[in-house]
């Protein structure tokens, strides 16, 4: 069997756990959460989505994009930490603006004083930067052909996330 093919099958089984696990747990959700918690989930779902977009910069793209201009490791790594270095400035930013104005926002956004910062705003945020964390460390091993660390971390993450 080719490296192409093993490597193919390896990330395609791990792309799929995750979606797999939420289908098969669909009956779980509705016998357990009501009407209200669909609501939370949804709203933490867009603030999520949100986050990703202003925390991520589309560094992850970049990151693929110039991965490969690059001959010596020394300088790939500085790409990796410099595009790590200004998502984590973006989310300390953009966390000292929603540690004031946060519960307004959802209040006004969302039209919800159940979803507010303390509750569930600040666990969307640590969501957000450990998933595009995760996109950059799954990147470097998958552009590195390096299946089996990719497979071992993309599973460490998805535990985690389910925790």
């Amino acid at each position: 069997m080719s490296k192409t093919f093993k490597n193919t099958i390896i990330y395609v089984l791990l792309g799929f756990i995750s979606p797999a696990i939420n289908f098969i747990l669909i009956p779980l959700y509705t016998n357990y959460l009501s009407p209200e918690q669909y609501g939370i989930i949804t709203i933490s779902v867009v603030f999520q989505a949100i986050l990703n977009i202003v925390i991520g910069l589309g560094l992850v793209g970049t990151y693929h994009r110039f991965y490969y201009d690059y001959d010596d490791q020394k300088s790939i790594n500085s790409l990796f930490d410099t595009c790590i270095s200004i998502n984590i400035l973006t989310t300390i930013f953009l966390s000292l603006g929603l540690f004031f104005y946060g519960d307004l926002i959802f209040k006004d956004l969302f039209e919800t004083t159940e979803f507010t910062m303390n509750k569930y705003g600040w666990w969307v945020v640590l969501t957000a930067i450990s998933g595009i964390i995760q996109n950059f460390i799954l990147a470097e091993y998958r552009n590195k052909e390096e299946a089996g660390k990719y497979s071992i971390y993309s599973f460490l993450f998805f535990i985690a996330t389910v925790i």
